[in-house]
């Protein structure tokens, strides 16, 4: 094994595993995206098998008819996982577990009692299964890869007005074609009996790791990216924000800290961005009126400023005052000489 893969392996499961725990509470609340998510779950608890024992992670002996048991289950419950994702017909699931059923009982005969030898052991990198298993676990896995693959691509299909869903999805499907490219390696080994093949195949546990995790967090990265933008249209706005206030005589909204206003579920930073837009659209609308001579006295050197910077920016009368704007306001006051002119003691 190479050095790179020593090190991309372990930590392309270790971001698959931590990405499953994350999008855990998606799945509990949303049906289909749970049997998708436990599609997943299903494949990642065989790469970790596989991996635990090729670097030693787990102090269990896995050797044995259970363990054999386990990895027909893993890759079994992917098809089925699948098939409930994609609402298949009941007689569908049961035909899938019933397929389990029997490929089981022929790796507990087999082993039991038409082998004497051992059943199969994780050893380090040497998985020396006995061939029956092989065959078994190598056709169910193709087959349940394959057809989560097309359920993947399916709903991928369906969701093409959902950018991020869409992502999701088709990353998702192409780590379920890298498992089955994986499956189909060995098949292919087991058929020509070339061992060398072994070495790039084992890239394929990584991509497929890192595949299925990059589709995990699609959404997840996608709403903190979200976040972000809002935060910092949110602080760039502020200044306007308060400035407006202090012009029109009222009380700014209260600021939360940069952790609070990024991380906070209650009161998200895009709901703040709206809130804080509306302010400003409201502010400088009293700030046209005020200048027009609709609103209190004649209009002040501070109110001369802003009026004429709205008007500089595309303003026209009668036209709406949104973000864009609002935001070119704010930077044009920011600039030194336009404070400078609007008493810059104010900015408080």
């Amino acid at each position: 094994m190479s050095a790179v893969l020593s090190v991309v392996e372990p930590l392309s499961v270790v971001l698959l595993i931590a990405a499953l725990l994350g999008r855990a509470p998606t799945a509990l609340v949303r049906p289909t995206y749970r049997w998708l998510w436990s599609a997943c779950a299903a494949l990642t608890v065989s790469i970790f098998i596989y991996v635990s024992a090729v670097f030693d992670w787990s102090p269990l002996n896995v050797c044995g008819m259970p363990v054999n048991v386990w990895g027909l289950g893993t890759s079994i419950a992917i098809a089925v996982f699948a098939a409930l994702a994609a609402r298949a017909s009941r007689g569908t699931v049961v035909a899938v577990a019933v397929g389990y059923i029997v490929a089981s009982a022929f790796v507990v005969y087999r082993g039991l009692v038409e082998i004497p030898s051992p059943v199969g052991c994780l050893d380090r990198v040497d998985v020396p299964w006995y061939d029956p298993f092989w065959w078994v676990l190598i056709l169910v896995h193709i087959g349940s890869t394959s057809y989560a693959t097309v359920v993947c691509g399916t709903f991928a299909r369906m969701a093409e007005n959902k950018e991020s869903m869409h992502v999701e999805l088709r990353l998702l499907a192409a780590g379920m074609v890298s498992s089955t490219l994986f499956w189909t390696g060995i098949l292919v080994i087991l058929l020509t009996g070339y061992s060398p093949l072994i070495g790039p195949l084992q890239y394929l546990i990584s991509t497929t790791s890192l595949l299925l995790a990059a589709g995990l967090l699609v959404d997840p990265v996608r709403g903190l990216a979200e976040r972000m933008v809002a935060a910092r249209r949110y602080r760039e706005l502020e200044p306007l924000h308060r400035y407006l206030a202090i012009v029109v005589g009222e009380r700014p909204l209260s600021s939360p800290g940069s952790l609070g206003l990024l991380l906070s579920s209650a009161y998200p930073p895009q709901d703040r961005l709206y809130r804080l837009t509306v302010t400003i659209r409201d502010g400088l609308l009293e700030v046209i009126d005020f200048h027009a001579g609709r609103r209190g006295g004649p209009p002040d050197a501070r109110i001369e400023l802003i009026h004429r910077i709205i008007v500089d920016q595309g303003w026209k009368p009668g036209a709406e005052i949104d973000t864009p704007l609002a935001l070119r306001v704010a930077a044009k006051l920011a600039e030194g000489d336009s404070v400078s002119q609007a008493d810059p003691a104010t900015l408080v």
